[in-house]
């Protein structure tokens, strides 16, 4: 049996003169071999219970063309963010607009960046190989040589947010952008995320990012999830932060034929502190499905998890939140919350909060409601003036932005509301 380090490390010691489509070729084969010994997910899978995956085997995928036919100019880059770059899965620094960051910042293509920061990179991804059963996340790994490394030295304040966009340029494709990141001691930054389709046909976009945050640092990564329906979409998110580290993370998602987001936040230091949250918007048969995992390592660790979602038209979504405490990981505070709203009939909402506590002094929560409007609330709003559809849209909206007001990213912010504005147009 070939295991995922052996993968890995038989792609990053290719011969600089293998051409892309040995190497490509040397991908592949290395993936299929994951998949026979190990098997495709299906309901059985935990994680993957209620997304739908067939409708993903039946695709005849392929790598994406290695030639970036994609301008500069043709890339809609902000003047108030440094914009990080990837092209169908791979990342291009020459495409980026990175030349003003702060000083000592480092960006790099992962296979370049081996040379100087090779104990970092190559440790963190033979250790996600051996932490990591999910098959689709291995697959990811398979082409970490094509991602994006960047390192922030300690004391650093990055001023300007840095944007994550991915441009997906080819019909019918699997790409897979891997970002690995640290941020050094007591600094600051924030990560904005978001996917721009060229096309509306099918693709399938499975991306993996890593991120370590040291001591003190305080990271936030605000995600535009919000793809077109035609995409497959699954997006494995792994954060480790140390003594007195933040990070805070929201997403917002519309849903796809099948979207699903990972989550894994691991507290290693006293006074560690970690937030993930999100919402979904999910209409026309829309998949959106969330798993959580939260794990306190050490005492005096604070989290919080918050999902909501808003479904209509057969729409579905889940969500899956594990909250485990280590037996030192006493004063451990931890919450876990998950919302559904469902606007009619046809939609399906699952939940599955868990907790696993080792420890003694801990205060630790965890919650799931399913609701509907309510027609006492319609009628209260209803009797300030208001007509039945204005009153349903204050409602929804009120729902939505408990947690799309906590976005500081005001492009985010306005597509967000936008896509509350669309669902609720459409209710009857």
């Amino acid at each position: 049996m070939i295991a995922t380090t052996d993968c890995l490390e038989q792609l990053f010691e290719v011969d600089p003169s293998t051409t892309l489509y040995q190497v490509k070729e040397t991908t592949k084969r290395l993936i299929d071999t994951l998949i026979e010994e190990q098997g495709l997910p299906n309901r059985k899978t935990e994680k993957y219970r209620y997304a739908g995956l067939k409708r993903i085997y039946k695709h005849q995928w392929s790598f994406p063309d290695p030639i970036i036919s994609v301008t500069k100019e043709e890339i809609a880059q902000e003047s108030d963010t440094h914009t990080i770059v990837f092209i169908d899965g791979i990342f291009s620094k020459a495409l980026s607009q990175i030349d003003d960051l702060e000083e000592g910042i480092v960006v790099e293509k992962i296979e370049d960046a081996i040379a100087e920061f090779g104990f970092f990179i190559q440790d963190r991804l033979m250790k996600k190989c051996q932490e990591e059963a999910d098959l689709f996340e291995k697959m990811a790994l398979l082409k970490a040589q094509e991602g994006c490394f960047i390192y922030i030295p300690k004391e650093t304040n990055v001023k300007k947010p840095i944007c994550i966009l991915h441009m997906v340029t080819q019909e019918g494709k699997y790409s897979t952008p891997n970002l690995v990141g640290f941020v050094g001691n007591w600094s600051n930054v924030t990560f904005v995320t978001k996917t721009h389709h060229t096309h509306e046909g099918v693709a399938w976009v499975n991306e993996l990012f890593d991120i370590t945050v040291e001591k003190g640092a305080a990271v936030r990564f605000e995600q535009d999830h919000i793809i077109p329906r035609d995409v497959f979409h699954f997006h494995h998110f792994h954060t480790r932060v140390k003594e007195e580290g933040i990070f805070d993370l929201f997403t917002v998602s519309r849903g796809s034929h099948q979207q699903v987001q990972n989550y894994g936040l691991d507290l290693l230091g006293p006074n560690a502190r970690g937030s993930v949250k999100g919402t979904s918007i999910c209409q026309q048969k829309d998949n959106a499905h969330t798993n959580v995992r939260v794990h306190h390592f050490e005492p005096s660790c604070i989290s919080d998890q918050h999902f909501k979602g808003a479904l209509l038209e057969n729409a579905k979504a889940s969500f899956s939140g594990l909250i485990k405490v280590e037996k030192k990981a006493q004063q451990t505070v931890s919450y876990q919350l998950n919302n559904y709203l469902l606007l009619d009939q046809g939609t399906a909402a699952f939940s599955k909060p868990t907790l696993e506590i080792g420890a003694d002094d801990v205060k630790a929560s965890h919650g799931a409601t399913f609701a509907r409007l309510s027609d006492e609330e319609l009628f209260y709003i209803r009797t300030r003036g208001l007509s039945e559809k204005e009153a349903r849209l204050y409602l929804i909206r009120g729902f939505c932005m408990e947690i799309i007001d906590q976005l500081t990213y005001p492009q985010l912010k306005a597509r967000a509301i936008q896509v509350v504005q669309e669902i609720t147009n459409r209710v009857q």
